[in-house]
């Protein structure tokens, strides 16, 4: 009899400690797969998250904002824009209104490019556009993207073009005022966009980006810098140049900037100057090194750069809008240093976007 209860006893004991041992297994796994240091992986945005928002000093005041924190460290996903998602506002008493301009974001992709580009979009300033829409030509309802009904390649650029912003026009049109198209290697800096379309009038038929002077009569904008088209732009567009094949080539073929450029032109929409107040370029159509000195002399850019650009430290506004022929290394790069870096002198209140809500950090 005493045999058998030991017996039990120690069966029982057994069972106990291989359950424990199954339970601390998946306590592991999960702590390593949300503290992993992987650098696409766990992701420097999602540590920088938690560590300035939940590891500062001081505390959360009414102007800043709250965090979930068990939501937050309890999710373990890749993309981060998940986890920046959980910031809650509690109030804003900020004077920058400019923040409030609607911005839509479409990002041009492929299949191909989805995971090796756009994805890094999505991870670093995607998310800080009121809505940003991924245009491919296959969907992908986990990522997500939108599937157009067009074929892949840079032939087929100019009907992915027309076929997204009919689309947005469809679906999204009262979502936003401005209308922007980036690539997926494309660096967007969404403060300094709104910063510049606050003064500006969504009703108006202009749109603005890089201002190239070749091919159409008042010219065209970069497409590789990205550029924005006010509502009425993006009414006219569709509503006017489309349907006409006077205005607006009804062929899926053609590079879509000039494209695009010719058809806005024909329905009376103006190439806007998209220059700060010091003339100094605001949408880079290449990397920063270029505009600082590194661009050669017989490069194909000068003949078509509409406004005079000074190279070096003066070609550029103090607030950028974008950079083009971004690598995913460059982009997480690019975020660390605007939104992470400040020098001690430089005594102002800086904010992230959130899907157009602005939380500070």
């Amino acid at each position: 009899m005493a045999t058998g209860i030991s017996t039990v006893r120690h069966g029982l004991i057994g069972l106990v400690l291989f359950v424990s041992g199954f339970l601390l297994a998946l306590i592991m796994i999960s702590t390593s797969s949300v503290h992993g240091t992987d650098f696409i992986g766990s992701s420097p945005i999602k540590q920088y998250t938690q560590q300035r928002f939940l590891n500062k000093s001081e505390p959360v005041s009414s102007r800043q904002y709250k965090v979930q924190y068990n939501r937050l460290t309890n999710e373990s996903t890749i993309m981060d824009h998940k986890i920046l998602h959980n910031l809650t506002k509690i109030a804003d008493d900020s004077d920058d209104k400019f923040l409030n301009v609607r911005v839509l974001c479409w990002v041009m992709t492929s299949p191909f490019t989805l995971l090796s580009k756009a994805r890094h979009v999505k991870n670093t300033w995607g998310w800080r556009c009121d809505k940003t829409l991924y245009m491919s030509s296959v969907e992908n309802s986990s990522f997500p993207s939108i599937g157009l009904n067009v074929t892949e390649g840079r032939d087929a650029l100019w009907a992915k073009t027309k076929e997204a912003f009919k689309y947005i026009y469809k679906h999204h049109f009262d979502e936003a005022d401005w209308f922007l198209k980036a690539d997926d290697d494309t660096f967007l800096i969404v403060e300094n966009l709104k910063y510049m379309l606050a003064s500006q009038n969504s009703s108006d038929p202009i749109y603005f980006g890089h201002n190239f002077k070749t091919f159409v009569r008042q010219g065209y904008m970069s497409g590789g810098a990205g550029y924005v088209l006010s509502k009425e732009a993006l009414d006219r567009f569709v509503n006017k140049a489309l349907p006409n094949g006077d205005k607006c080539s009804a062929s899926g073929s053609g590079a879509e900037d000039v494209e695009l450029g010719k058809c806005l032109q024909n329905v009376g929409v103006v190439a806007g100057d998209s220059r700060d107040s010091l003339n100094r370029t605001r949408f880079l159509p290449f990397g920063l090194e270029y505009f600082l000195g590194s661009m050669p002399k017989n490069f194909w850019y000068w003949s078509y750069q509409k406004y005079p650009l000074k190279v070096g430290r003066e070609c550029c506004s103090d607030y950028i809008i974008s950079f083009h022929y971004v690598n995913p290394k460059e982009m997480y790069l690019l975020e660390f240093y605007i939104y992470k870096i400040r020098p001690a002198s430089y005594h102002q209140n800086h904010y992230y976007l959130i899907n157009g809500t602005k939380v500070k950090i």
